[in-house]
């Protein structure tokens, strides 16, 4: 055996040095391919088809070279007791992550969820909408957009698979459009070999009348196993026996004299499932545009995990897997780029009955964990520090009934809050009695690592306060630089990152600060929220590591009318950072019975004017909120406390409440 072994080596190692002779370099397949020794694989002549594009990266690099973003806790329902099987992980905690899914899982796979997750169900965004319209079939875009497309899916299915335990499946849902393109990758990422069942959902669907192609009445689900031993509950998802096989079962019986038995479980469920879309009166309803029904993730859930295991969702969208996930006492976990969509998951989690404790998490640059016990950070400097970041006229420091302000920013005083232990609503609380009325508005800074707040606008008394958060990216980075933080404000402008997330196009104030990149303008350009609800179903925002995401300073003022009907929300004046006017808003979420501790959205009212077609394919216009200047809420759930989150362009969030009469 070892010298069959040791002739192997040497005939693969004569076969390598045949290939760098004639063609002068290994393929870059070859040097980061896993099975290294496989020769024609790693020349690519194997039987698996591979499709080939543009700026498709190498496995290996995609693994090692993902930025790991990691998790930041934004707020908590609940308290975990349930001890955790993941190293580093005292108690489990369902999770709703927001950020760019890519570095979100890489951030998973680089913290000992390897091979932990049991179950990833996937529906990403893929252009139905928009490429079928007027009843006319429209060409894919560009071949780049497809090559994109493709190549984002294809990073995010190579993590998914080192994230799967050894018994683990993946479902990815697609429709006609991409599906045919990601079935070569997904074999490709998974082996042809696991393959196991294109799954056809099919559903009736009065909508959307077509004259030059045929009606489309299904969507594509591919289901793949990580190995050749995989859990699949065969006999949890069986389906009842038609009548007509029933009758038959028993007409036999008498015919033959002997008892024909069929399964008491049901029949075993076949690769075509009939299942109904979600009609406007469900229950389950989230009026998400993406929302797929609870039939279909209960069947793949109960057949392809068991009680306690992970399930995944990395576009999580309206929330059906993780809903479906708690429902089934399984673990889950839920990422995607869009606020709304963190939102409706939120709200659909709080709604059902005895929920799982849960966190909601930023996805963000650098770890830092209770920052003020590891690193000993100067007052003084973290002071001067967080004032230069926002832009605080420290020549105007002022102390008024005790409380010592950092500066001005406008014509209103600035309060930082030593870097040390958590700030929570009470410490406003405390402030606000101190001061007695003085103040009508207070600018507070935070590090995000202190929030408990969990809110960036607090209206106490007469006293509005304004929270702003200094990001962990740049808490570390100052502790690691711990002096001048001048260096870190020039990072911030070389990034673009105080100026361009805001969409202002000029330079900073500084005149040595570097012009502006196209590249690095590209990348941020990619960050926004959608701001019409059509976009949801087409459009993917990837955040690409984006954590500085609040302005300094959101204005915005309303009107609020009582009316029979419902309550209006007139909005007179939009200021974002250095930008007016109501077009820098992207949506507008509301709670319309808002307990004070939870939000739960019930209403979403968009920027611009939108098509929305009805269950019996009737289209009406939708006029966005930049043209009306107001959104109505209608009576029907109408609380006496109303919550509203304004969201901007880039995912910054500015939270009110209101009392209504």
């Amino acid at each position: 055996m070892a010298k069959q072994s040791f002739f192997d080596d040497y005939k693969i190692k004569k076969e390598v040095l045949g290939v760098v002779k004639k063609y002068g370099k290994l393929p870059e397949d070859f040097r980061f391919d896993s099975e290294l020794f496989d020769l024609n694989k790693a020349l690519g002549v194997d039987k698996t088809a591979k499709l080939l594009y543009d700026g498709k990266k190498d496995k290996r690099t995609i693994i090692d070279k993902t930025i790991s973003a990691p998790f930041q806790e934004i707020r908590k329902f609940g308290e975990s007791k349930e001890k955790s099987e993941i190293e580093g992980e005292k108690y489990w905690n369902n999770k709703l992550i927001y950020g760019d899914n890519l570095q979100a899982l890489k951030y998973l796979l680089d913290n000992d969820y390897k091979e932990q997750i049991k179950l990833i169900y996937i529906d990403p965004p893929f252009a139905t909408q928009s490429d079928f319209s007027k009843g006319e079939v429209k060409a894919y875009k560009d071949k780049l957009e497809g090559a994109e497309f493709t190549e984002f899916l294809r990073e995010r299915l190579i993590l998914m698979k080192e994230l799967l335990t050894k018994d683990g499946s993946i479902y990815v849902h697609l429709d006609q459009k991409m599906g045919h393109y990601i079935k070569v990758i997904a074999d490709e990422v998974f082996g042809k070999e696991n393959f196991r069942n294109e799954i056809i959902w099919w559903y009736k669907d009065p909508s959307g009348q077509t004259k030059t192609f045929y009606k489309q009445k299904h969507g594509n689900i591919f289901f793949y196993s990580k190995n050749n031993k995989y859990t699949f509950n065969l006999d949890d998802v069986r389906m009842p026996y038609s009548e007509g096989t029933l009758k038959q079962a028993e007409a036999r019986t008498k015919s033959f004299g002997r008892i024909v038995k069929v399964n008491p479980l049901g029949k075993i469920r076949e690769d075509v499932w009939e299942i109904s879309i979600i009609n406007s009166q469900a229950k389950e309803r989230t009026d998400y545009p993406t929302q797929k029904p609870e039939k279909i993730l209960e069947v793949i859930i109960k057949a392809s995990s068991n009680k306690n295991d992970i399930v995944l969702d990395a576009f999580v969208g309206s929330g059906t897997t993780c809903a479906v996930a708690e429902k089934l006492n399984r673990k889950w976990i839920g990422i995607d780029a869009g606020k709304l969509a963190i939102y409706t998951s939120q709200k659909r989690i709080l709604d059902i009955e005895n929920h799982k404790p849960f966190i909601v998490m930023n996805s963000g640059v650098y770890e830092i964990k209770d920052i003020d016990r590891q690193v000993k950070i100067d007052e003084n400097l973290y002071k001067d520090f967080a004032c230069d970041l926002f832009q605080v006229d420290r020549n105007k420091k002022e102390t008024i009934n005790g409380v010592d302000f950092s500066g001005k920013y406008g014509n209103n005083y600035v309060y930082v809050f030593r870097n040390k232990g958590k700030i929570f609503r009470q410490d406003l609380k405390k402030l606000e009695d101190k001061l007695k009325g003085k103040l009508k508005r207070v600018y507070i800074i935070i590090s995000q690592n202190q929030d408990k707040v969990y809110t960036n606008y607090l209206k106490i008394n007469n006293t509005e306060f304004y929270i702003h958060k200094i990001p962990y990216s740049l808490i570390v980075q100052f502790a690691i630089e711990n002096k001048d933080s001048s260096l870190i404000i020039n990072h911030l402008r070389k990034n673009y990152i105080l100026k361009v997330n805001r969409g202002n196009l000029k330079n900073t104030d500084d005149e040595n600060a570097p012009e502006i990149d196209k590249k690095a303008l590209e990348k941020i350009n990619k960050i926004s929220q959608v701001k019409k609800k059509s976009d949801i179903e087409t459009k993917f925002s990837n955040i690409a590591g984006f954590d500085f995401v609040n302005t300094f300073e959101i204005e915005i003022s309303e009107k609020i009318k009582e009316k029979k009907d419902g309550v209006e929300i007139g909005i007179d004046k939009v200021k974002i950072g250095d930008k007016e006017g109501i077009n820098n808003l992207s949506m507008i979420l509301v709670d319309k019975n808002y307990n004070g501790k939870s939000f739960k959205v019930s209403d979403t009212f968009f920027a611009e004017d939108d098509i929305e077609e009805d269950e019996e394919g009737n289209k009406k216009e939708i006029k966005g909120f930049v043209k009306t200047k107001k959104i109505n809420i209608d009576k029907k759930g109408l609380g006496k406390e109303i919550g509203v989150i304004y969201l901007d362009d880039f995912g910054n969030e500015l939270f009110k409440e209101f009392s209504l009469k």
